[in-house]
């Protein structure tokens, strides 16, 4: 069903195998309930399985797993485990062939696979599980969304259940539906996240979810919730945490789980009273996606080589590529002189005929070698031609570090999809909002609105930006261009909390922006030191 010449095994079976401490965890939670019968949907070689076989009560355990070899080692490591049955399946094809009793309970860590390295059969099926149960489907939905929805589907009234899943919960717009339906399926929900990774060689946190399934007839809805910050291997007891109020069911991410009940409160008010949405004074998209960068990506060098000058655009291809938060022709000047590929090939309206000999020449050498047969290249009707090249006002780096990239267009420069274009609405100052980017509240809402990756990233996409606030303050009044350039001197040194402080002084001062940037701030330095940390 898969193929197997797309990405390696692990990124098609999505499997990392849960530590021990963990598994003991969940089991000890599913445990207490006595189920008799558990379903394992993701079997991997049994790491989950592990505890059950070990512990004194013996349930029923049907255990799916994909790979053959893995299925295997599941039934040499428990080879006296006569309650284990070993399901050698696709979970998909598995569930849409079960008729059978539903489970008392769930122990599973779901594969991460992306929608692109599904089969056919595979998204059918999974888009058939989340229309069936309410959620929409799409091509950004990753496998375990719909083994999450799979595996509450064949559950009991009153089954526990136990996940190890990605933070991803918490951050992608896809995953917000499945939130809502967990809330609406589980009467209790207990999220535990971790300061540390749990998999280093996932790119992806992890969090533990574990719940309990409504009883049969309950129809209040209200749930039960938890959530534990864990700084070390010792999660306490459930029993032993106090319950808060579940975050908004609708709310497009839940990264404030990680603030306390002042914090929250200070953030909604920011939100209501003191700032506005990002997108109401630009608009972001996606940079260029050429399909393939190291053939439309040109040294200064090469261009001269090919007579190609009437047909590149500067470019701003990667971070290391500007220092400051203006691309200007110094700037250019100087990748030139770097030997950087700094100017994108564009030749949207021009005939291969009217092309120099030598680009002529770069083109069919590039066909020798097939570039040409990539997917996004050979559904162009030529090839060699980009579509949707305009040049934007700013450039927004997509994955954030320390800080954000905020960098205004001064040589009518486009770029590639490490950055996001951004195009400023009406008569706003566009130096003001780059400006005003940079402080504490913005920064704050930054870290709110964004996706984090194990190692620290912070990754924006422009469906994020409705999030992004900035301070409430006239943004058709100009800025000049000494405070830019201070801000910009203090960025390029590394001072990024005076450059923060400095801006927060400016906007508060002489612009009359209302926020309390000691507050935010504060707020900022304990969001920005989880995910950095």
């Amino acid at each position: 069903m898969i193929d197997k010449t797309k990405a390696t095994v692990q990124k098609l079976r999505g499997g990392y195998y849960t530590p021990k401490w963990i598994a003991d965890y969940l089991w000890s939670w599913v445990s207490e309930s006595s189920p008799s019968s558990v379903l394992e949907p993701s079997a991997g070689d049994g790491s989950l399985i592990r505890p059950i076989v070990e512990g004194t009560s013996q349930p029923k355990v049907s255990a799916v797993e994909l790979l053959k070899p893995e299925s295997e080692k599941i039934k040499q490591h428990f080879p006296n485990a006569k309650n284990v049955s070993v399901i050698n399946s696709d979970f998909y094809e598995w569930y849409s062939e079960y008729r059978g009793e539903a489970f008392e309970g769930m122990v599973s860590n779901p594969p991460y696979i992306r929608y692109q390295y599904l089969s056919e059969e595979q998204r059918s099926i999974q888009s058939k599980i989340l229309e069936h149960n309410g959620l929409k489907s799409n091509k950004l939905i990753n496998a375990w969304v719909a083994f999450v929805v799979a595996s509450l589907e064949l559950m009991e009234p009153s089954a526990r259940v136990a996940f190890v899943l990605p933070t991803d919960l918490l951050q992608v717009s896809y995953a917000k539906e499945l939130r809502r339906f967990m809330l609406h399926k589980l009467s209790e929900l207990s999220l535990i996240t971790f300061e540390k990774t749990l998999f280093s060689d996932l790119e992806q946190n992890t969090l533990l979810v574990l719940g309990q399934v409504r009883t049969k007839g309950d129809t209040s809805y209200d749930t039960v919730f938890k959530h534990v910050s864990v700084e070390n291997d010792e999660i306490p007891k459930l029993s032993e945490v106090e319950p808060v109020d579940p975050p908004d069911a609708y709310a497009d991410k839940w990264n404030d789980l990680f603030l306390n009940t002042h914090d929250s409160k200070v953030v909604r008010q920011i939100n209501s009273e003191k700032s506005i949405d990002f997108s109401s004074v630009a608009k972001v998209e996606v940079g260029v996606t050429t399909g393939a960068n190291s053939f439309f990506s040109l040294t200064n060098k090469q261009v001269i080589n090919m007579n190609a000058e009437d047909f590149v655009t500067p470019l701003l291809g990667r971070s290391v590529s500007v220092e400051g938060i203006t691309y200007s022709a110094q700037t250019q000047m100087s990748n030139d002189a770097a030997g950087r590929k700094d100017w994108l090939l564009t030749l949207n309206g021009t005939s291969y005929q009217e092309l120099p000999k030598n680009l002529k020449r770069y083109i069919l050498e590039a066909e020798s070698a097939q570039i040409n047969t990539a997917y996004k290249l050979r559904i162009r009707t030529h090839w060699y031609q980009i579509p949707g090249v305009w040049i934007p006002d700013a450039f927004l780096l997509r994955r954030i570090g320390q800080v954000p990239r905020f960098i205004l267009n001064e040589y009518n420069a486009v770029s590639t999809d490490t950055f996001h274009r951004v195009r400023f609405l009406g008569n706003v100052d566009s130096k003001l909002i780059v400006f005003s980017f940079y402080s504490s509240l913005t920064l704050m809402s930054l870290e709110l609105a964004g996706r984090q990756f194990a190692g620290g990233a912070l990754e924006i996409l422009p469906g994020d930006t409705k999030n992004i606030r900035l301070p409430y303050i006239d943004y058709h009044k100009g800025l000049s261009d000494e405070k830019l350039k201070q801000l910009d001197i203090l960025l390029q040194q590394g001072l990024y909390s005076e450059a923060t402080d400095y801006v927060d002084h400016v906007l508060v001062s002489e612009y009359c922006a209302s926020y309390e940037p000691i507050e935010t701030k504060r707020i900022l330095g304990v969001l920005r030191s989880k995910r950095i940390n």
